[in-house]
């Protein structure tokens, strides 16, 4: 039975110690909160501010800033006597919220023009623009509008440290006069558009940001960072780069230690196979399907398997089931997760048998298991620190393909290798109208159900998505906003017919493109191509530079052991 249900079984010292350190943050929490009760209660401003800052604080750690239940989910093993004292706490917590959130109202009714607001009434716009968990050392707060010095001392004051001034260009000589302040206040920028608040974002170190606020200063004053963007742009695409941040944390999180065995593993396959780049100039200026499993996949699968020979089929492992029952081979399949995929719950190779599968295009980290199913395999890079020192064992550079799915992943590989058009099939990146993810026989299942967001819809109007397809999405709108400018001659195409629309691609069906774009030519036969740069004596240097590498780290490990 376990110790949830029976208060007498002992728990162990280290879930012991975590249990009373929760215990104290949520017993301080409530504690803050009665103080800035108190201290509203008694008109002392300044007092129940101090004490509220605190309490934002407090709620981040303990992650009760969405929801009162959130406390009382995710908590280690707990006695009932340890879960009753915190709810008691969060009851508190939340009861005093709502006199907070009464008092912060009165403040904000008293704000008046902000030409003649002094720095008391800054910090009075700051309490109705923060939420009710907010960290000033890593949260990102958006001013739009003029600035004011008072605004930037009141913000200094609280301690809030990552601000965006979200200015025209022709404003910023207008506030030369406290260029110190700014540029010294540890993440305080000025930003004139969008790529000034990507730069921005991209330059973030840890700990990242989990929220982000915004505050107009000047109603109905035009607030552009670009010439075709408003301010809800920069904070939407302030908030993809933080749900972007998170994903790439929380996937070190869980896989950083199978990332390192499975590239250890494949050290030998490394070294047997071939090198990606072998392949660079061969498919320049010929069409790439990229076939993903979205449900609107069993719309078009008929016209890829006309595609095959002429066009480039490129696929994720996730769709290998569904292709080999519509009797369509792809040339490449492209694996980038690091679980093994080969066993229950995501057995892809579930009866498809062994002469389906060709040619593998895998990233070092991934299941040696996978790779061991393929006669053919090429290995990518993910840009990761671990992949730099693969790079030297092997001694040869490698093609890096770093994204967040394999689907951008593959996307990547297709620019790289200059093929146009690029097309998209199956890449609903939302939910069909019945919920599924997936088109029949991927042999996907959804073992969760998901937080779900909002996307512009193929046909118009909006579809449902996850969070983390939410992401998907915007990687592959930057990924056409960058080929615009690098590449414009290159297509893009989304043929999907369903799901989402993704910006900066032409949204046809896969028959128009057929038309057009896939002609008689066949591919090249780049299999005899590798085939014949193969050679004994370049794989005998292969063999012999990597054991010579691979001895001298030991050597190296060895010296600093003794």
């Amino acid at each position: 039975m376990s110790s949830l249900a029976d208060p007498t079984v002992p728990l162990s010292a280290p879930v012991s110690a975590a249990l009373q350190r929760k215990e104290v943050w949520f017993e301080k929490a409530a504690e803050t909160a009665y103080q800035a009760v108190l201290a509203i209660s008694q008109g002392q401003e300044d007092v129940a501010r101090e004490e509220v800052d605190k309490l934002r604080l407090l709620r981040t750690i303990l992650g009760t800033g969405e929801s009162r239940e959130s406390a009382a989910t995710g908590v280690e093993i707990a006695t009932p006597l340890s879960l009753q004292r915190m709810r008691y706490a969060v009851d508190a917590i939340e009861a005093s919220q709502e006199v907070i959130a009464q008092w912060v109202r009165g403040l904000c009714d008293q704000l008046g023009d902000a030409e003649q607001m002094d720095l008391q009434g800054w910090h009075r716009l700051i309490d109705g623009v923060l939420p009710a968990a907010w960290n000033f050392e890593t949260d990102v707060l958006v001013v739009c509008g003029s600035v004011h010095r008072e605004l930037i001392e009141a913000l200094l004051q609280r301690g809030q440290r990552r601000v965006l001034f979200l200015l025209h260009r022709n404003e910023a000589a207008d506030h030369d006069e406290c260029p110190d302040l700014v540029g010294n206040a540890g993440g305080m920028r000025w930003v004139h558009n969008l790529g000034d608040v990507e730069r921005y974002m991209e330059n973030l170190l840890e700990p990242y940001p989990k929220q982000v606020a915004h505050v107009v200063i000047e109603q109905g004053r035009p607030c552009e960072a670009d010439p075709d963007a408003n301010v809800d742009d920069v904070l939407a695409l302030i908030r993809k780069s933080v749900m972007t941040l998170w994903m790439e944390v929380n996937t070190r999180r869980a896989f950083a230690r199978q990332w390192v065995e499975n590239s250890i593993a494949n050290l030998p396959a490394l070294v047997r196979h071939h090198n990606l780049r072998d392949l660079d100039g061969v498919f320049r200026g010929r069409p790439a399907i990229l076939i993903a499993p979205g449900p609107s996949l069993d719309k078009n699968i008929e016209q890829i398997r006309e595609a095959k020979g002429k066009a480039l089929l490129i696929a994720p492992l996730q769709t290998l089931r569904r292709l080999y029952k519509a009797d369509i081979q792809p040339d490449f399949v492209v694996v980038l997760d690091p679980s093994d995929l080969t066993t229950d719950p995501y057995d892809f190779f579930n009866d498809v048998p062994a002469d389906f599968l060709t040619t593998l295009i895998v990233g070092f980290n991934c299941h040696p298991n996978v790779v061991r199913r393929f006669p053919r395999v090429y290995f990518f890079s993910t840009n990761g620190p671990l992949d730099h020192w693969l790079h030297d064992v092997l001694g040869e550079p490698m093609i890096g393909l770093q994204g967040a799915s394999v689907a951008v992943s593959a996307m990547v590989l297709a620019q790289h290798w200059g093929c146009s058009p690029i097309v998209l099939t199956g890449q609903d990146l939302a939910l069909a109208d019945n919920g599924e993810r997936y088109a029949k026989d991927a042999q996907l299942n959804n073992l969760s159900k998901p937080k779900l967001m909002t996307l512009p819809g193929y046909h118009g109007g909006t579809v449902q998505t996850p969070s983390d397809y939410f992401l998907f999405h915007h990687q592959f709108e930057l990924i056409a906003k960058t080929m615009g400018t690098t590449h414009p001659g290159v297509r893009l195409c989304n043929c999907t017919e369903g799901g989402a629309y993704i910006g900066g691609y032409e949204h046809l069906t896969l028959r128009e493109v057929m038309q057009s774009d896939v002609i008689g030519q066949p591919l090249t036969d780049w299999v005899a191509l590798q085939d014949g740069k193969a050679t004994d004596g370049r794989s005998q240097l292969r063999h012999s530079g990597a054991a010579d590498h691979l001895r001298s780290i030991i050597r190296a490990v060895d010296a600093c052991e003794a």
